[in-house]
């Protein structure tokens, strides 16, 4: 029994969540999701647990369960041979066909051990990180957003392992395609309220209840303002009139405004981007073509206005021909007089030196523009200003990319997996602001609820 009691956990004196209470078993094989903003806490609370983060207050007791991290990062040796790499994962020889057992259940043939790792795509070299889990007989496993970076046929392979997993499982994911087909318990940080909030069932269960939550935190909040209204009315008017000057009346109303200030003030509305995303434009007049160009024996047409996805397997060349696009763009001198401007939003969010947020929009001139601050609190990157990029989770870095994009207003736009480490409520606020806006947009993804949202005029399957 893994038994979480009152944890709390702070980060640079601030409080992310506090009195955190869990209690999980294999037995009983539950599929748990742990939501939560970029930077919200959630690989803490798991590291909390697997002992790779002590900076925090409560009890954490773990009895008779094996528990295994699958971590957000890893590194391979690229020259190491994988079968070399798996024996020595192994405490004696003849335990090989542990090896031999775990390759099935992969779905990985046995030539595989004969590669090295620079030869393995990114769905191969996770399924191996898989393997490394399953060798440690796991009883309950945590898994941090595993999905990032994997194409289709991949997260479709996770899909199956979790449900199939004879065991618990603890999952950080933004994946909705994971959340709503393997998941059966949510809980969700709100930093908001310093708390974690459990909803029973699925991604949509999960909505559901949330919003219905905050529609009963609006109605409430209404109420009470009404309330206290209506006393501040009545003592404006009646407080110094002879008849009720020092009658106790007077006394108990006041009292009544005390504490309904003291409930006004406990209500908390989760400020959260609604789901309801708007749809397209299609009218948007898409005749100009902008580009074109034969890619492994393809035409390949980019048209203005057009919305173009780009699909297919790792490892096939989406992000090399994303890359030649953007390239040709940047080069062409017709488009950028007639006043194009072109921007990509990359797979990895790296910055050029080390500073606080505040000092690095400064520094872009980002913060001379009204729009960035609209767009700072609607990305959730105010609490973040004095923090420095080196210190911030790849969303939270992802989030300022983000800010970056919207902020610089192109008409020409080239994103590379752009939900990767996003959280659900920013991907959200990206849907939108393509949805609503006159662009031509290329992307790379294999989150079926982004594309699903965005609605492709064309598609590009390599």
């Amino acid at each position: 029994m893994l038994t979480v009691k009152n944890l709390t956990i702070h980060i640079n004196e601030q409080t992310l969540f506090k009195d955190f209470n869990l209690s999980l078993d294999s037995k009983s094989k539950k599929k748990i999701a742990l939501l939560g903003k970029n930077g919200s806490g959630k690989s803490c609370l798991v590291k909390s647990i697997t002992g790779e983060f002590e900076n925090f207050r409560g009890q954490i007791n773990i009895q008779n369960e094996n528990i295994s991290y699958f971590k957000q990062e890893y590194n391979f040796n690229n020259h190491q041979l994988v079968g070399e790499y798996l024996e020595g994962l192994l405490e004696y020889d003849y335990e090989y066909y542990k090896i031999e057992q775990i390759l099935e259940t992969l779905k990985l043939n046995e030539e595989i051990t004969l590669k090295t790792f620079s030869e393995l795509s990114e769905g191969q070299k996770i399924k191996i990180r898989l393997g490394e889990i399953l060798l440690q007989e796991p009883s309950i496993l945590i898994l941090d957003e595993p999905t990032n970076h994997l194409d289709q046929k991949s997260i479709d392979f996770f899909e199956t392992f979790i449900q199939e997993f004879q065991g618990s499982i603890l999952l950080i994911t933004h994946n909705t395609q994971l959340l709503r087909n393997c998941i059966n318990k949510i809980y969700e940080i709100n930093n908001q309220t310093k708390s974690i909030d459990f909803y029973d069932g699925n991604f949509d269960h999960w909505w559901t209840q949330r919003t219905h939550r905050i529609q009963s935190q609006k109605k409430d909040l209404k109420q009470l303002q009404k309330q206290k209204k209506e006393i501040q009315n009545w003592l404006k008017a009646n407080e110094l009139i002879p008849k009720y000057r020092f009658s106790s009346y007077v006394g108990a109303q006041k009292k009544q405004l005390e504490k309904l200030n003291i409930e006004i003030s406990n209500i908390q509305i989760i400020k959260d981007t609604d789901l309801k995303i708007s749809s397209r434009d299609n009218s948007k007049e898409k005749s100009k073509l902008l580009y074109q160009e034969i890619f492994k024996e393809q035409k390949i047409q980019i048209r203005k206005n057009q919305t173009t996805q780009i699909k297919g397997p790792n490892g096939i060349g989406k992000t090399y021909l994303l890359n030649q696009i953007f390239k040709e763009f940047t080069s062409n001198k017709d488009l950028l007089k007639e006043g194009y401007k072109i921007e990509i939003l990359e797979q990895i969010s790296s910055f050029k030196k080390d500073c606080k947020l505040d000092k690095y929009l400064e520094s872009n001139h980002l913060l001379e523009k009204q729009k960035t601050y609209q767009l700072i609190d609607q990305l959730d990157l105010k609490r973040l200003l004095k923090n420095k990029l080196s210190e911030l989770s790849g969303g939270e870095k992802k989030r300022i990319k983000l800010l970056e994009l919207i902020a610089s207003n192109p008409n020409i736009i080239l994103l590379d997996e752009p939900t990767n480490h996003l959280d659900i409520y920013s991907q959200i606020s990206l849907i939108e602001w393509i949805n609503n806006n006159n662009k031509t947009v290329i992307y790379v993804s294999h989150d079926k609820n982004f594309y699903k949202y965005i609605q492709n005029d064309h598609e590009i399957d390599l």
